[in-house]
């Protein structure tokens, strides 16, 4: 049962970006509309960490505003499998198309290189002459 997640009316998720800094998340979870043990860290980086929060939507707007004040950046998420999956096929075909770009830059660069180090032995051996 403690898995077991609320119905979509009388829940809402949330995501607060908060500085890397502050070492209290806890007061994240400060307020009686949020979900005892909702709080998942998602990801973070060198600043930022990002979390996610379920919170009752009779509290939400409260709770918006109380973290807010703290100087919070809250996000309404709402979860699109038909997006996650846009998502996923352009990530394929951008991933496919930068394996193409990839190939023709390595081959463009071999040619150059050949063809520049070929124009840099003639002028060199120009300057040889000229001497």
């Amino acid at each position: 049962m403690k898995n077991k997640p609320l119905p979509p009316h009388l829940s809402l998720k949330v995501l607060v970006v908060v500085k890397k800094k502050k070492k209290k998340t806890t007061r994240l979870k400060a307020c009686k509309s949020v979900v005892p043990g909702s709080a998942k860290r998602l990801t973070e980086d060198d600043e930022y960490v990002l979390y996610r929060l379920v919170i009752l939507k009779n509290g939400a707007d409260h709770y918006k505003n109380l973290l807010r004040e703290r100087r919070y950046t809250v996000r309404p998420f709402k979860y699109d499998p038909d997006e996650e999956k846009k998502s996923k096929e352009e990530k394929v075909a951008l991933s496919k198309k930068k394996t193409a770009l990839w190939t023709y830059l390595i081959r463009w660069c071999t040619t150059t290189y050949a063809e520049i180090f070929a124009s840099w032995i003639h002028i060199k051996a120009i300057r040889l002459y000229v001497e």
